[in-house]
């Protein structure tokens, strides 16, 4: 008898673990399409205070299954994206002003959880950190890393893409730092790899990515403005309507090189995209964007990252009259 009631309370225990871990994988399966539907976020304070209570939830639901790929991938975007457009936006009067904030720690924080997720997702693929770093020296050897372990599914390259994103901007965020900033070939080599699969992932991301990657660094160090300058313009040009492209222009080279004329000419664009942006977009009927007569708003796809656009644009109008 006590055998029965032992075996029996085994395949109850055992049912209940597999219930749960079915229930976890659904739920993660539908929190992950439903990443989607944030990026048509028109409100930017609705996605400031709206993100931090889910992302605590799947990160309760990856404590279940640690090695859940679509959590995983789920955690890097989230966190990657709430640094990047919350705290990274409220960073910027501080950052160009060359101030102390303890924003920037926050900013290190959020893209330090960000690239955590991404490294352990990455992992579950087959690549450490210390796979990536042995391919640091080898021509094009990160390219063939990720090409042997992972395939161009959304799941596999937005896991690479904000992996990516959250060591850069640590890196950049840290260049007094030289064990920081010799890492940089990493962050090259995976953006390599997302370019060569889809070129086109999230309006030119990859794109900013290149022309910040020269822009930023002097030609002693491997880079060239120039050509910086040269990527941002044919960025703009394939992205009209990303203004992100032009927010990272200002921040990456115009402001940096102190090109007053280049300002003045993007900052009365931005402007006038605020007002339609505030005209339209707010308010928009049950229809949505794409009914939009305006071409700008016909993507519901760049709403969110339009809405981070204008939040940026008004940082750096905030602190206009000292940065040139």
């Amino acid at each position: 008898m006590c055998k029965l009631l032992v075996t029996l309370m085994m395949l109850i225990c055992s049912s209940c673990g597999l219930v749960q871990k079915v229930a976890v994988s659904t739920t993660a399966d539908m929190l992950f399409d439903a990443t989607k539907e944030i990026e048509t976020e028109g409100n930017w304070d609705i996605f400031k205070d709206g993100v931090p209570g889910n992302l605590k939830m799947m990160e309760g639901m990856v404590f279940v299954q640690p090695k859940n790929k679509k959590l995983l991938v789920g955690l890097a975007k989230g966190y990657a994206g709430y640094a990047f457009a919350v705290t990274e936006s409220l960073f910027i009067p501080d950052q160009l002003k060359d101030r102390e904030s303890p924003l920037r720690y926050q900013l290190l924080a959020n893209y330090t959880k960000a690239l955590d997720f991404g490294l352990r997702f990455m992992e579950v693929g087959g690549v450490s950190f210390d796979d990536l770093r042995k391919k640091i020296n080898e021509e094009q050897g990160i390219v063939h890393l990720l090409e042997e372990n992972f395939d161009d599914s959304t799941l596999d390259l937005e896991g690479v893409l904000y992996t990516a994103q959250s060591l850069g901007t640590l890196i950049f965020l840290q260049k007094d730092q030289m064990k920081m900033v010799a890492l940089l070939p990493i962050v090259k080599g995976m953006f390599d790899w997302i370019a060569m699969k889809r070129p086109d992932i999230n309006y030119g991301t990859c794109d900013i990515f290149f022309a910040a990657y020269e822009a930023g660094r002097p030609k002693m160090l491997g880079g060239d403005p120039v050509k910086g300058k040269a990527l941002f313009k044919a960025l703009i040009n394939k992205y009209p309507h990303n203004w992100l492209a032009r927010i990272a222009y200002l921040r990456f080279y115009v402001i940096p090189m102190v090109d007053e004329e280049e300002f003045k000419k993007e900052m009365d664009y931005l402007k006038k995209m605020r007002e339609k942006y505030l005209a339209h977009i707010p308010w928009r009927p049950r229809g949505g964007p794409e009914q939009s007569e305006f071409p700008e708003f016909q993507d519901k796809g760049l709403l969110l990252f339009q809405t981070i656009a204008m939040k940026q644009y008004e940082m750096i109008k905030s602190v206009e009259k000292d940065l040139l």
